[in-house]
């Protein structure tokens, strides 16, 4: 039997499937339902979610160029009086996602963990820190990929994250 999570994970998506697909709404609307629809410990938004103190914003993939891998950046912030770190994340559209750090792939290096500060913000950017989706499935400029990241106070955040083109803020 499904956890009561990925039940309403699932939900959720196929909201955003069926919204996309037969047109009827704009980004701002499918936020706006998306928000609104009832969650236990959360709120979610597309590209944006947060779970007790953590928020995860302004999340993006942005697909596979040449000689780069699919990744996704946005912003992690803590309001919490303590620490917390990413000890995991995994995605809907890739069999392996990771944290990786570095400039150019054949110089970047995965990251086991990625400490997010009380009272503070991390920011996941080209040439810095990125979330790595090596051999994604295709993905569709306008789409969402469910991002999942498991935090050790907070745990898990799911990130329903839109596909946008490369060049995009990267």
């Amino acid at each position: 039997m499904l956890s009561m999570r990925v039940h309403r994970s699932l939900i959720v998506a196929c909201l955003i499937v069926a919204l996309g697909v037969t047109g009827c709404a704009t980004n701002d609307s499918r936020s706006a339902q998306i928000s609104d629809l009832p969650t236990a410990t959360s709120t979610v938004q597309r590209g944006r979610a947060s779970q007790g103190p953590i928020t995860i914003a302004d999340a993006r993939v942005v697909p596979a160029g040449a000689g780069t891998p699919t990744r996704i950046y946005l912003t992690i912030r803590n309001d919490g009086a303590v620490a917390d770190t990413v000890t995991a994340v995994r995605s809907n559209v890739s069999a392996e996602t990771r944290l990786e750090r570095g400039g150019t792939d054949a110089r970047s290096s995965p990251l086991d963990m990625l400490p997010v500060p009380a009272r503070g913000t991390v920011a996941l950017t080209p040439g810095g820190v990125w979330v790595a989706l090596p051999g994604a499935a295709p993905l569709i400029i306008g789409g969402t990929v469910v991002v999942t990241f498991t935090l050790a106070r907070a745990g898990q955040v799911d990130v329903f994250t839109p596909i946008e083109p490369s060049g995009v803020g990267d």
